[in-house]
């Protein structure tokens, strides 16, 4: 993905990711794609609402428990969590912290999402 492909402004060299929001989701639909807007959290947001450590927060990702969402900016790669993955991610730390272990915390959150 990059910039020129959604029309993205950068003033004065910054871009602010809080207030990025994806416009267009491609969904497997014979009437062609939808507008849908998504809220869109950085790594520090998600560690701050959390109380985790971003080390913790990657460590969970590699573990399949969330998948970001990417932006690439010429060679940076930003990562993006949802709002849906912010919910994943609390109900995994409230298992945790009631004693479960990571992959059954994260299958009883992912029985929960759905």
């Amino acid at each position: 993905m990059n910039l020129k492909q959604h029309n993205l402004q950068i003033e004065n060299g910054q871009f602010d990711f809080r207030n990025y929001t994806n416009k267009i989701s491609y969904l497997n639909n014979p009437k062609g794609c939808h507008m849908k807007n998504v809220q869109w959290l950085s790594s520090s947001e998600i560690r701050e609402k959390l109380d985790i450590s971003l080390r913790q927060l990657y460590y969970w990702e590699l573990k399949g428990i969330v998948n970001p969402h990417s932006i690439t900016m010429g060679s940076r790669e930003f990562k993006r969590y949802s709002l849906s993955d912010l919910n994943t991610l609390q109900k995994v730390k409230e298992l945790l912290d009631q004693g479960y272990t990571l992959s059954s915390a994260a299958q009883k959150a992912q029985l929960k999402a759905n």
